[in-house]
This record gives C-alpha cells, structure tokens and sequence, in this order.
C-alpha cells in the first residue's frame, strides 16, 4: 500500500477527533458561562425575593400605622398661629365648620343676623360666598358643626353642615319662643355667588328631662348622631343627644346620657361651654369656654354616649376675651371669637 493513502488516513482521522474534542471544549465553556449566569439569576432572584419581602414587611407596618388612629392625636399642639382677620360683617362668630374644599371654613353670625352661612377663605380671611336660607328665622343660632349624613330619598353619603339654632338665656324656648332645632344642609359649592336655597331640612327637639336649657355647643358623632352640650354657670355640662331625623311639627326627644364637670376650664375663664366640635375619626372632643380649651380622648371603642370627663388636658388657644367657635381641622384646630374683624387662629401640632 501506498504512504500517501495512509497519511492521509491518519490526518483526516485526527481532525475529526481535534474537532469532536474542540465542541466538546466548547459546550463545556458554554456549560460553564451558562451555570455561572444561572449563579447570577439565582442570586438576583433571592434578593429581589427579598427586597419584595423587605417591601410587603413595610406595607404591613404602614398599613398597622394607618389603622391605628391614635397615631394621628397630636400629644403636643404648637403655639397658636393668627392665620387672617374676618372681614367686616362677621363680627358676632359663635360657629365654624370645616368645607371639604381645602382651605374653607363655613362659620355664622350670633343672634341679630338673618339666617346666613358664610364661607371664608382661611389664609386670607376673604369672604368667598352668603348662602340664605329660605324662609328661616335666625332666632339664636349657636353653633354649627359638619360630617356625614344622607339627605332626603339619597342611600348615598353626603357632607352636610349642621346649623343648631338652641341658644336660650332665658329658658323659654317652646314656650313663649320657638322650639330649638337643627338645620341639615348638604355642603353648598363655597366658589358659587351668594345665593338663597331651599335645600335643606330641620330637625325640631326637646330635651328629655322636660327643662327648656341653654345651649351652645353642637358636634355630629357616629351614625348620624348629633349632640347637645349645654351652658351652665356651675362648671358642669348636660350632654343630650339623638340620631338626626327631620321633623315638621312634633320635636325629636333628646335623651340625657350625663352631667360632666369641666370645672378646670375656670383657670383660664369661667368654666361654661360655648363651643365643641367631635373628631370621629380619632374619637376626641374639643370643648371651649370663652378663653380656654379642653380636649377629651374617649377610648376607641367608646361612643360619645359613654363619654368620661375624668381625663381632659388644657390645650393652647389664641388670646381672645369671648371665644364661641371651634372646629378640627388640617391636624390641629382653628378657632374664632366674636368682636370686630375677629383673626382666624390655627393651633397645628409639633409632633
């Protein structure tokens, strides 16, 4: 045989083994970037697993966070800020409520004015808008308050303003003057003219220890529930109370769920109640006298129905000589008082 032939033989023979080895080299190369990429997927899944676990632990604390509502009560107001004088006109303030528009208060005169509310711009103190009730008579309007409510034929929730006409120096209201009563309006539009309405209802009420009192505080709990604070000279308060119901002649019986001492309000002024406002959200009260303020903390499961005057803390107030409104809002409260271009006053909390 031939050389040639078997060299040929032995060259054509060992590039196939060179070859054969050179794919095997190859796939094992690929083998090895491909284990070393799953290495890495590996290692990036595990810690996307956990910055997703790290993420759902902290939306689990956040959550905790916003349910626990006693997280919101401020434990330490700031200093009371002079936020714009009211203009002229609205010099007998004795009720404010907060708009669900921002930077909106809803307030109304005293006795001696027609059956007005205003909205007032906060920062500014200008008046945005008048509304009139129709065919309303302003006998002594005291205080005003806002919250939840469905109006008229509505299975809808509604803001309503709650307008309570009870002030009664004289003990004679239902007798030689008209019955008190409530005035429920849905929220009127606070950027519209000055207009009349007639949507609105009224509810007409007594109270159920048969006594005609004086009254000068109104604030709206839990389903639907409205509440009386009375005026006293002797440091205490009779606290009535009734779910809302429209009526036209036969007033709504109040019932009397407690007399409670706000004794500790004559250190800053005498010791009667001239203006409240509930925070049902955080389940506390503010109760005001002329020239103090008084917060009250009801446990969470508590109503106002089981309301406990045993642990009120004095809280700041601006310097004013006849305060008769007051209304939480924007994490702290404002307050006004009656006098001539009275100042909004906003008491923020530090925390």
């Amino acid at each position: 045989m031939s050389i040639f032939p078997n060299i040929f033989l032995f060259l054509l023979l060992n590039g196939i083994l060179t070859c054969s080895n050179s794919e095997n080299s190859n796939s094992v190369i690929i083998d090895d970037v491909s284990t070393s990429e799953n290495d890495v997927t590996e290692s990036e899944d595990i810690d996307v697993h956990e910055d997703i676990a790290d993420t759902h632990e902290e939306d689990i604390d956040a959550h905790e966070e916003d349910v626990n509502f006693t997280s919101y009560i401020c434990q330490n107001y700031a200093t009371p800020d002079k936020r714009a004088d009211l203009p002229d006109g609205l010099d007998e303030i004795s009720g404010i409520a907060l708009s669900e528009q921002p930077n909106i208060l809803w307030m109304h005169n005293d006795s001696g004015d027609i059956a007005n509310i205003y909205a007032v711009q906060i920062e500014t103190g200008e008046l945005l808008t008048t509304i009139l009730l129709e065919d309303v008579s302003a006998h002594d309007w005291e205080d005003m308050t806002a919250g939840p409510c469905h109006f008229g034929d509505s299975t809808s929730e509604s803001h309503c303003l709650y307008v309570a006409d009870f002030g009664d120096n004289n003990h004679i209201r239902g007798d030689s003057a008209p019955v008190a009563r409530i005035h429920r309006i849905p929220e009127p539009d606070p950027n519209q003219p000055d207009r009349v309405i007639d949507a609105f209802d009224t509810m007409l009420f007594q109270y159920d220890d048969g006594i005609a009192h004086n009254a000068e505080a109104l604030v709206i709990a839990q389903n639907e529930m409205v509440f009386v604070l009375t005026k006293h000279d002797n440091g205490t308060f009779h606290l009535f109370g009734a779910t809302f119901t429209p009526t036209e002649e036969e007033p709504i019986t109040l019932t009397l769920f407690g007399t409670f001492d706000i004794s500790s309000l004559a250190a800053r002024g005498n010791a009667r109640v001239t203006a409240a406002d509930f925070d049902i959200e955080n389940n506390r009260l503010l109760i005001r006298g002329y020239t103090g303020i008084l917060e009250f903390e009801l446990p969470a499961e508590n109503s106002l129905t089981e309301f406990d005057d045993s642990e009120p803390r004095r809280v700041p107030n601006g310097i004013e000589i006849q305060g008769e409104a007051i209304v939480y809002g924007d994490g702290g409260y404002y307050h006004v008082a009656e006098g001539n271009n009275p100042p909004i006053y906003f008491i923020g909390c530090e925390e």
